[in-house]
């Protein structure tokens, strides 16, 4: 080895050590405020989250049962079917859950996140550019800017799951190219961790993230397919979206039954003019008094997207200067695509507005939202354009990789310190003292005061589910809370249940007669044993929770009774047991392993004739 080449080797090591350390220093010095006090809990959302995430412990670990049901929510309602409960089952981070204290699991899954955000914007850059500084520069508007710090300071954890967007095109962009991307090729193995990816959306509770990653790889899909006149980025998308749907089955379907009952339909009329577009790009938050602008409803939490003048004209230029290699060409047109759908629904014909006429896409909201994937694609293509310009440098190279360096540690600190001011006090409230408890449930209306906290601008989640006690005003589930669709007579439609304090409550299970009585034997979330004396043949037991079509008595659907769940007796002293689980888990959960074990397979086995395949070859050259 030459000494040119290993000094060669050495500077890449120094490039590459110093442009990760950028990344990682940034996150840490975002993160810093957060991750020093692991005692005290979120606040704005984090109460609900982390009332989602405490009910999966608790029904595991006191109950020993799979967190199917949330009791202590509105009435009860579905936690697996939940579009945001349930995420921390098939999750990088359900051990920490089940073992560590919940204030110390939620940080280190808001720091696992915004190193994985980082590491997949690394991975994706790498495919355009071998500049070690403009992947970090890529990461750098991506993983933990302002737009990320303060959907996480918020409680919008479904927003950390962006992290998982730049996996995805990493892994399409490997399936489609290889190791050679000048080349169209097929590798459905690719495809398949492509899938993998989006499927771990769905349990992580990725509302957002999820469809529009999938939509933007569509984009991406159709156009390289249109400039390559090749249909296998359409075979890949196409063998993506649906091991996707394999994979994700097992909460995918029982989510997709609720949403049918509980369609999620919000309006959204919001419109981005040209001076907001600009201005949520290159104003941080402290300046708006001195550059004011206006935005759409929702406050400014819901559009900042800070990265700064500088990195503002360097990707506005990188993606006007874009190379014409079809795969740049793929990600600029869903990169400004995405930025279209973020101006909001300017027209009727508008991109927004006509894509909200598709079912997914009805529930969505704040298309600013929109900003977010677009940046991280539109900086790649940024990426992609000035590794052209490298090339061309020769000799020089190095020294504009220093320039460039420099100059991303200038962009990072500037971002990461507007991202920190946002994040300093996330987690800023105190817990609860409150005793836990897995007996003595009962339902109010409102939250008891001795249950509540500050801290939450709604009703508190949390107190009561560590109480063992149940609230019906509450907004853990879209689908009951106070924006729920109502009934003539006031109530959230589908409400059955009833708080202790209202004139029609009669107690957490009873006899609809009124005659004889009813208690639990047996109180747990997903089932409850109860035992029926002095009954008249044909009267109703009635458990005080939401009734929903997952429940059964002896393998049966509950009886609806006023959307409480009942059934009926035959005999005037006896047992039944009510269970929920949901009626489309079994499926959805047979679909996933047998999908994933088939993939895993087939993975296994084409390795294993690679194998072989080279062992007869290197015996044929020796012979």
């Amino acid at each position: 080895m030459g000494a040119g080449t290993r000094l060669s080797r050495v500077l890449q090591w120094a490039f590459f050590s110093a442009s990760v350390a950028v990344v990682v220093g940034m996150v840490v010095a975002v993160l810093g405020n957060g991750l020093a006090e692991w005692r005290t809990w979120g606040g704005h959302d984090w109460d609900q989250m982390e009332a989602h995430r405490y009910l999966v412990v608790k029904t595991i670990k006191r109950f020993g049962q799979f967190p199917f049901w949330d009791p202590y929510g509105c009435g009860g309602h579905p936690s697996w079917a939940g579009i945001e409960s349930g995420t921390t089952i098939v999750s990088p981070f359900a051990p920490l859950y089940l073992f560590l204290k919940l204030s110390w699991a939620m940080r280190i899954e808001v720091l696992g996140c915004a190193l994985g955000s980082a590491g997949g914007a690394w991975l994706l850059a790498g495919r355009y550019t071998r500049s070690h500084a403009l992947k970090a520069f890529v990461c750098v508007l991506f993983a933990v800017g302002p737009r990320w710090a303060y959907q996480a300071s918020a409680g919008h954890t479904w927003h950390m799951y962006y992290a998982l967007t730049p996996w995805v095109f990493w892994a399409f962009d490997v399936a489609t190219t290889g190791d050679r991307p000048h080349l169209p090729k097929l590798d459905l193995r690719w495809a398949a961790l492509a899938g993998a990816f989006l499927a771990l959306m769905v349990y992580c509770g990725g509302i957002y993230p999820l469809p529009q990653t999938a939509l933007l790889l569509g984009v991406v899909a159709l156009v390289r397919a249109g400039s390559q006149r090749s249909i296998r980025p359409l075979v890949a998308v196409a063998v993506t979206g649906a091991l996707s749907v394999a994979f994700s089955a097992a909460k995918l379907f029982p989510i997709m039954d609720t949403l049918r009952r509980y369609p999620r339909i919000i309006e959204s009329n919001e419109v981005l003019d040209f001076s907001s577009l600009l201005g949520i790009f290159v104003t941080a938050e402290p300046d708006i008094p001195k550059y004011p602008f206006s935005v759409p409803r929702w406050g400014f939490h819901e559009y900042g997207t800070y990265v700064g003048w500088a990195a503002f004209v360097a990707v506005v230029v990188g993606v006007l200067f874009a190379r014409a290699e079809p795969r740049a060409r793929a990600m600029r047109v869903a990169g400004v695509f995405a930025i279209v759908l973020a101006v909001g629904a300017f027209h009727k014909y508008a991109p927004w507005a006509l894509l909200r006429e598709l079912p997914i896409f009805k529930s969505q909201h704040v298309p600013s939202r929109w900003t977010y994937p677009g940046l991280l694609l539109l900086a790649t293509v940024a990426a992609s354009t000035f590794e052209g310009w490298l090339r061309r440098a020769g000799r020089l190279r190095p020294a504009a990789e220093v320039a460039i360096l420099a100059a991303v540690v200038w962009i990072a600190k500037d971002i990461g310190t507007e991202s920190h001011r946002i994040m300093a006090h996330a987690f800023g409230v105190e817990p609860p003292r409150v005793a836990e408890k897995t007996g003595g449930f009962v339902t109010h209306l409102e939250v008891p005061p001795e249950l509540t906290y500050p801290g939450s601008w709604a009703p508190p989640a949390m107190p009561v589910r560590i109480a063992n006690q149940g609230q019906l005003n509450c907004i853990t589930f879209p689908g009951l809370n106070p924006w729920a669709p109502h009934d003539a007579s006031g109530r959230v439609k589908f409400m059955g249940a009833r708080g202790k304090t209202e004139p029609d409550y009669r107690g957490e299970v009873f006899l609809e007669s009124g005659q004889g009585a009813a208690g639990f034997e047996r109180w747990s979330p997903n089932e409850m044993v109860v035992h029926y004396s002095g009954a008249r043949p044909g009267d109703h037991v009635v458990v005080n929770q939401n009734w929903d079509e997952s429940w059964r008595v002896d393998g049966a659907p509950t009886v609806n009774l006023g959307w409480k769940n009942a059934v009926r007796v035959s005999s005037s002293d006896g047992t039944v047991t009510f269970r929920y689980v949901p009626r489309t888990f079994a499926l959805g959960a047979t679909l996933s392993l047998g999908s994933a074990a088939l993939v895993v397979g087939l993975i296994a086995r084409g390795a294993l004739r690679r194998r072989r395949a080279r062992g007869v070859a290197r015996a044929a050259a020796a012979a």
